[in-house]
């Protein structure tokens, strides 16, 4: 069993291992291209997507006069019929339900397509109906905790608002001690805004990034809290020189994902801009109803093309983000490798590189066009069985 990283380099190599696995595995994956086999990955990607919990807070404004602002138009609000406004609020709650029921559904395909993502990436696949019945449980089990974790999490927004707002609408208050009280409760509520914000952050990217991977190798019986407490223990037993290279490790990784996926957009989204610049004025110069048809479907066919553009140039980034969760997870935490054991692609070990000439231990019955392509390059396939490094001390990275 490979040993968990414990200096700078060992976690630097670790880190370099994941991403050319997670290179490697997308490579893989998408070429050569096949049109079909993108349509179906990006249509797993989007709905997986639906399963993320990400919160967000929009802290309030920095201007020192905004507190008292906000006392003074609380205050001065004009009074309201009942009865006259009770449409508007039946309309809004029916309104907001009907979002509630559509965000459940969604949440609910999305985690069972979540794991369905897991089982393409991790056999190199593009299929759906294949393992939608073996996502079923760990799908069931991401499903409750996000809507646990959203039921827990948006009270507390609300609550927290509440009392920031509440000095305002405290009665025989003069206008100074209001907004006195409104800028207090507003700091305290903007400091309790952030802690909470960095602690589901942090929270958010064990569970995404180890947890749910390392959950496939688990029992699909435990639950997304019995997971994480388990990569919690092996996070501790890591100590805090590991964990806090571990987390700078992934804010430098996902900075990088980002910048590079914010470019990406950026690019693609130029074409599509240059020819709203040009056709847009020209449409509305003309006056012409047929000329506004004609304009009208030039856009949207623009707009198609420019999505299914978008959709090619991020699928490769979602899969290569997924297939890094996987092999980081694997190197971390040997014992939750499913990544390294289904795939060719080996972490940094001597006399296991992929290159022509070296050995890779292998169970010929995940995937025999890979095996077949490994030996046309030179590459010796032994069975997983016979591999030493799983119980010699051999392996630079062993622990016992």
């Amino acid at each position: 069993m490979q040993q968990q990283p414990k200096t700078l380099n060992e976690f630097f190599l670790t880190f370099k291992d994941a991403a050319d696995a997670a290179f490697e595995n997308m490579k893989a994956m998408l070429w050569p291209f096949n049109f079909k086999k993108w349509i179906i990955l990006a249509i797993i990607t989007l709905c997986a997507s639906w399963a993320t919990f990400q919160p967000s807070f929009q802290m309030p404004s920095a201007n020192n006069n905004s507190s008292g602002q906000a006392g003074k138009t609380i205050s001065s609000l004009p009074s309201f019929n009942l009865s006259e406004i009770i449409p508007s609020i039946f309309i809004i709650v029916i309104a907001v339900i009907f979002i509630l029921i559509i965000a459940v559904i969604l949440m609910h395909i999305g985690s069972r397509f979540k794991f369905v993502l897991f089982k393409n990436i991790l056999n190199q696949d593009a299929k759906i109906s294949e393992y939608w019945a073996d996502a079923a449980p760990r799908g069931k089990k991401l499903f409750f905790w996000v809507i646990v974790m959203s039921m827990i999490f948006i009270p507390v927004i609300l609550l927290t608002f509440s009392v920031m707002l509440m000095p305002a609408l405290l009665p025989r208050l003069g206008e100074d001690i209001k907004t006195f009280l409104l800028l207090f409760s507003s700091c305290i509520g903007a400091l309790f805004l952030m802690l909470l914000s960095a602690i589901l952050t942090v929270y958010n990217a064990l569970i995404y990034t180890f947890t749910l991977p390392a959950m496939m190798k688990m029992d699909e019986k435990i639950s997304v809290w019995e997971a994480s407490r388990i990569i919690i223990n092996r996070f501790i037993k890591m100590g805090l020189t590991g964990v806090l290279l571990t987390v700078a490790g992934l804010i430098i990784f996902y900075i990088a994902l980002s910048v590079v996926s914010l470019i990406l957009i950026i690019l693609s989204a130029i074409p599509f801009i240059l020819l709203m610049i040009i056709t847009f004025p020209l449409i509305m110069m003309a006056n012409n109803p047929v000329v506004y048809l004609i304009g009208g479907t030039i856009m949207f066919i623009a707009s198609i093309l420019f999505f299914l553009l978008l959709v090619m140039i991020m699928l490769p980034v979602s899969i290569f983000k997924e297939s890094f969760n996987f092999a980081l997870t694997s190197l971390l935490f040997p014992e939750y490798d499913t990544f390294f054991t289904r795939n060719l692609i080996q972490p940094h070990q001597p006399g296991i590189e992929g290159s022509p000439g070296s050995k890779i231990y292998y169970d010929y019955s995940e995937n025999d066009n890979t095996v077949a392509s490994a030996q046309t390059s030179g590459i010796s396939l032994e069975k997983k069985d016979d591999n030493p490094y799983e119980h010699t001390d051999s392996n630079p990275y062993n622990n016992t």
